[in-house]
């Protein structure tokens, strides 16, 4: 039973950091385009930006 317990805590935690590190990102692209260092606007999550796909490609195989 541990095991099983400890392998969805560890999933759970690793979801967090995943969260926060794309929070993190964007956060960081929006002060870069409101200081006028980025062209474009952050895409909201959901949108697959292109530098992104190969990496989900990759995760899904």
């Amino acid at each position: 039973m541990k095991p099983a317990i400890l392998k969805h805590d560890h999933k759970n935690e690793l979801h967090a950091a995943t969260q926060a590190r794309l929070a993190r990102m964007l956060a960081t692209a929006k002060s870069l385009h409101e200081q006028g260092r980025l062209r474009t606007v952050p895409r909201p999550a959901g949108v697959s930006l292109p530098a992104v796909e190969p990496l989900r490609m990759r995760t899904k195989a």
